[in-house]
């Protein structure tokens, strides 16, 4: 009985009783991460930021707000920029910036101190949806060598990511290197060691001696582009690609399609464009004239190509900036690209502290407001930046971080991280959007009943969402069916109530599509709610081996897990894990290969040597008539994963590292309708924040039932619960496990 299957959590059933009522009633007003039922109906409900995340955003973004909603993208910041509480560990001007899995990586750059040469620490945070870094800067690691006017880009695989830290200055001398930085970050955003790699920059500028220019990653290529060499004045149009090799070393250079105009201390961008598939590069701004201060406002674009990532010919047509900013920032999230501080012109001119935004067509090309200009002036940063790093998280939070901190340049850098937010109500929209639910798994086929949205659609006649939706038994099969759009249309209104009945669609997993239209730059559609409805599994019949009433059957849920904040030094932390038995749960047939019949039901089951019941109810193995000796465990697994395959009891250990017994839970502790907490001490290393899982599972003798214990379920995927991390309380907001009524098969 491995996996983990999502739930509601809470803490008694009269508080779960609440909440089913909450859920039917109004569904957007409570978060689900998963189905939850009651005796007559299962939803599934995706209504909070953390459940629209899920899916995939083509022209449209999330509301910043408590509980959710999917909109219309709007162009530029919907609202002011925030001073966040953490401040870098120190000032840092002509840094570079990345951020992975939401956990930003501020690397190298200059002090403000003079004489000094650039530093090579890396600071990390987390963010949060909300905006705001989760906690203060940490020092992982240092590189080898210290970099300022560097680029750093990341390259996501199946188990991680590579980090590359390219060229830039060295020294106080302002000498260039060459060189190529490589780190690996694991999924939960550790740093490893630093490697240099044998293949340095490309050749384009002087012994590939190269500053001030740009790098992204894009379809499994490497692309290094522009730049200013080693002397300070000579500027390159050139663009090389190296392929990334699965160990994160690369292939030889290449030579691929120049941009338009040299270029040095320019930004660049990438856009996916979901609808087609099809990827697009942008240059935007910076000096484009040897030895010159001025910046330029030309944006250059070009599409690249999926096979072989050769970059297509470049354009410029209706896309330059207001201004020829340089020193600037950029980031595109979702469609919109977003222009953050820089220098609009000589070396003397103030350093700005406007953002511009603009919206990418489905063509590549920017969007025409009909304004006059493609660009659209969002809300200023709090001072004006130039050489700062610019990120934007998986919500759509946009970050400024360090930089020169006035125009006069008397600040030489800045400790300052300011975070604006793209999700809001702005001034203008993106005419069309789509919204794509993740898949939703529901591992065992269901009868689907309804579709229920909920909707703000306050003017009919020029906003439009209609909802889509598709079904199948895999991923695949999904993926490859056909949209279904439901009609009549929808409800207009304030958080108003449309109700689709479906009939005679039955699969295990279903996905929705929200496609929305506006004729008015000003206002949006919104999607508040989508909830999915389905009967829950159908209750046996009671028979002579099946009883009492199949209704009253317990179900052991884990609610949640009480795990304190660890302290510096190794020590044994008390665990209190709560488990409850709710009841008229569904009915789920097991059964264990070589199993025999059993007689009689008075056999003495415990005396039995490997597993022989058949024909017996949950209820009858650890129910209140159950024979002596039967019961079930609750473990803890620390750092560990899902626990798949493991044949101990957990791996919560005491101070000589022998495992702890769990606790053992008997149909008398946990009578039909109450919950109780349990207690694990376990003994912990100096790390200060650890994962934990809960697993909840039946047996009659602990010496007969590894690896699964007594019951094997044909789906072993429904019965752990988590993860959760070191100082969580109970209930937490992230899911539950569910053990179900179980009948061994005939």
């Amino acid at each position: 009985m491995r996996g983990y299957k999502w739930l509601l959590i809470g803490g008694s059933i009269m508080f779960l009783a609440a909440i089913f009522s909450l859920f039917f009633a109004q569904p957007y007003r409570v978060s689900a991460t998963g189905p939850i039922c009651d005796l007559s109906n299962c939803a599934y409900i995706d209504t909070s930021i953390a459940d629209f995340k899920k899916g995939g955003f083509s022209f449209t973004g999330m509301q910043n707000t408590g509980d959710g909603a999917v909109q219309l993208l709007p162009v530029g910041l919907t609202d002011q920029w925030i001073t966040d509480t953490y401040r870098l560990p120190d000032k840092r001007r002509e840094l570079s910036a990345v951020i992975y899995n939401d956990n930003i990586y501020v690397i190298g750059g200059w002090d403000a101190q003079s004489g000094t040469n650039p530093h090579g620490e890396v600071f990390q945070a987390a963010t949060t949806n909300t905006g705001a870094l989760a906690s203060a800067w940490t020092t992982p690691t240092v590189m080898p060598g210290g970099r300022a006017g560097a680029s750093s880009v990341i390259s996501p695989t199946a188990n991680g990511a590579y980090l590359y830290v390219l060229g830039g200055i060295y020294d106080r001398f302002q000498n260039i290197t060459s060189t190529i930085y490589l780190n690996s970050i694991s999924p939960n955003g550790t740093l490893g060691s630093w490697t240099t790699l044998v293949q340095q920059m490309p050749t384009y500028a002087p012994l590939g001696e190269l500053q001030y220019y740009q790098a992204i990653v894009r379809g499994g290529y490497l692309y290094v582009m522009g730049g200013v060499d080693s002397s300070g004045n000579q500027l390159y149009p050139n663009i090389e690609r190296a392929a990334i090799n699965p160990d994160g070393t690369l292939g030889n250079w290449t030579a691929d399609t120049p941009g338009l105009k040299s270029r040095g201390n320019f930004a660049a961008a990438t856009w996916h464009n979901p609808t087609s598939g099809s990827d697009w590069l942008y240059l935007l701004g910076g000096t484009t004239v040897n030895g010159s201060v001025d910046g330029d406002p030309q944006v250059d674009y070009a599409s690249i190509n999926n096979a072989g990532g050769t970059i297509n010919a470049f354009s410029s047509s209706n896309s330059a900036l207001p201004y020829g900013y340089w020193a600037h920032g950029a980031v595109q999230s979702n469609g919109v690209l977003y222009v953050t501080g820089g220098n609009p012109g000589g070396s003397n001119t103030a350093v700005t502290n406007t953002v511009q935004s603009a919206l990418i067509d489905p063509s590549g090309q920017l969007h025409d407001f009909g304004l006059g200009n493609n660009w659209i002036p969002s809300n200023p940063l709090p001072e004006g930046r130039k050489s700062h790093a610019n990120v934007i998280n998986s919500v759509g939070e946009v970050y400024v971080i360090g930089g020169y901190g006035d125009s006069t340049e008397s600040v030489k850098g800045s400790d300052t991280v300011y975070h604006g937010s793209t999700r809001g109500f702005g001034a203008y929209y993106a005419p069309s959007g789509e919204y794509d639910s993740a898949i939703i798994n529901l591992v065992n086929q269901r009868d689907f009943s309804s579709i229920v949205v909920t909707t703000t659609l306050t003017d009919t006649a020029h906003t439009f969402l209609s909802i889509q939706y598709r079904v199948g038994n895999t991923d695949a099969a999904v993926q490859g069916a056909g949209w279904t759009t439901l009609a009549p249309a929808i409800n207009s209104g304030i958080s108003a109530r449309t109700t689709y009945p479906l009939a005679s669609v039955s699969a295990s997993r279903i996905q929705y599509r929200a496609l929305f239209t506006t004729t008015l730059n000003n206002l949006t559609p919104i999607l508040e709610a989508v909830q999915i409805n389905y009967p829950p599994p159908p209750t046996p019949t009671p028979t002579a081996t099946n009883t009492p009433n199949p209704q009253t059957l317990p179900d052991f849920t884990i609610y949640g897990i009480q795990a304190p904040v660890t302290n510096s030094v190794a020590m044994s932390q008390t665990f209190a894990i709560r488990v409850a038995n709710i009841g008229g749960g569904a009915f789920r047939p097991v059964a264990r290969a070589g199993a025999t019949p059993v007689a009689s039901q008075s056999t003495n089951w415990a005396s039995l040597s490997l597993p022989a019941i058949r024909n017996k109810t949950l209820a009858q193995i650890i129910g209140p008539n159950k024979p002596n000796g039967f019961f079930a465990w609750v473990e803890l697994y620390i750092d560990r994963g899902i626990p798949t395959g493991i044949t101990d009891l957990g791996n919560c250990m005491n101070q000589s590292g022998q495992p702890v017994v769990p606790p053992y839970v008997y149909s008398g502790d946990l009578p039909l309708g109450s919950y109780k907490d349990y207690s694990i001490t376990c003994w912990l290393n100096t790390t200060s924040t650890h994962t934990f899982y809960a697993q909840v599972d039946t047996c009659d003798n602990p010496s007969i039932c590894t690896p699964y214990g007594y019951v094997l379920e044909r789906n072993e995927s429904n019965n752990i619960f988590g993860p959760v991390s070191s100082g969580s309380i109970i209930p937490p907001v992230s899911g539950g496990m569910f053990l179900p009524n179980i009948q061994k098969n005939p």
